[in-house]
């Protein structure tokens, strides 16, 4: 495995998982009133990953 597929695999597994953070939140504290920050970082994350294993796939293999 390539670490341009890892890149990607860990790119999936932020934006998967990002939208735990929050729900842990809202069950904590038994209510939503905001967005956890938490989230916003780990889905920013995976998805610069993503464009950027997707631009270099791109360049690379097309």
């Amino acid at each position: 495995m390539e670490s341009i597929d890892i890149l990607g695999l860990v790119a999936g597994i932020c934006t998967a998982s990002s939208l735990l953070p929050q729900l842990v939140k809202i069950i904590r504290i038994k209510k939503a009133p905001d967005v956890s920050l938490f989230m916003f970082i780990v889905m920013f994350t995976g998805n610069a990953l993503r464009i950027y294993t997707c631009n270099y796939l791109y360049r690379n293999n097309g």
